[in-house]
């Protein structure tokens, strides 16, 4: 089975399979977001997290995830950025300056 490597390119964060190959963007932005960084893939590697930011605002960054299948992405956790998956459960990111975690993501 092949397996995938995430790249960040300037703004983009694109997939590249383990082997070489086309890459494939990972994320789209809509107007207003800023910069999609700090992607990490879920367990299964079948999702993404990665940090949204907000142009010139940035206690507006949020948590999303997209789906690796379908490229849809959704919004996971408001005012807060630059999250990890940590086993055996946890999700740890940074919000309002604190790093924190929860448990069960």
């Amino acid at each position: 089975e092949r397996g995938l490597v995430l790249v960040a390119h300037r703004l983009r964060k694109l997939l590249v399979g383990d082997v070489g190959g086309e890459p494939q963007a990972l994320t789209s932005r809509v107007e207003g977001e800023g910069e999609h960084a700090f992607p990490s893939f879920l367990p299964g590697e079948r999702a993404v997290l990665f940090t949204v930011g907000s142009t010139g605002r940035p206690e507006a960054a949020h948590i999303a995830v997209v789906d690796l299948r379908s490229r849809s992405q959704k919004t996971v956790w408001e005012g807060a950025h630059s999250a990890q998956y940590s086993s055996p459960g946890y999700l740890v990111y940074v919000a309002a300056g604190t790093v924190r975690s929860t448990v069960g993501a």
